[in-house]
């Protein structure tokens, strides 16, 4: 009885030691691909500035070197009101639990959200990016194979031969 005691409370304490994961999802979203869906391109500039920046990030918590990376590319795109950094170089110099990241690039920022136009379409043609002019590309007619009729009359004729054959024997 003791042993079957003592069992029960080890099942029960190792169950209780179980990771339980529980996601829930309170945004609706909708796919931007398949039926009901109308895609409507949007262009922008990209205004980059010429002069080159210098951001620096120390942290001295435990993360991934990644973590550090994302974290130092965040400040210093908050500290240049940048959208995006162009060609990010990094110095990182790890010293035990301290980390420290300088971060270099050009800053970037998106302005003049448009539709896209006639205009536009034809300078994406002219850039070689689209080109209208082939149409949506052509199909190669399909072409009948020799080889494959002659394996289908090799196939019958077998099928053929085998019925008589067992038609011989019975």
């Amino acid at each position: 009885m003791k042993q079957m005691m003592l069992l029960g409370i080890v099942l029960l304490t190792l169950d209780s030691c179980s990771l339980q994961k529980q996601v829930t999802n309170t945004s609706k979203t909708l796919g931007i691909y398949g039926a009901g869906v109308i895609q409507k391109p949007v262009l922008t500039n990209l205004k980059v500035m010429p002069q080159k920046f210098t951001s620096r990030y120390s942290s001295g918590v435990s993360q991934t070197m990644d973590y550090h990376k994302s974290q130092a590319i965040a400040k210093a795109m908050i500290e240049n009101k940048a959208d995006v950094i162009i060609t990010p170089a990094y110095e990182i110099i790890n010293s035990g639990s301290n980390i420290s990241i300088v971060v270099t690039g050009y800053s970037g920022s998106y302005e003049n959200f448009r539709q896209l136009t006639g205009a536009d379409t034809s300078f994406l043609v002219d850039a070689g990016i689209m080109n209208y002019n082939d149409g949506p590309g052509e199909t190669p007619a399909p072409q009948s194979s020799k080889k494959k009729s002659k394996n289908v009359l090799i196939l019958l004729l077998l099928l053929a031969g085998g019925g008589a054959l067992s038609g011989l024997s019975n």
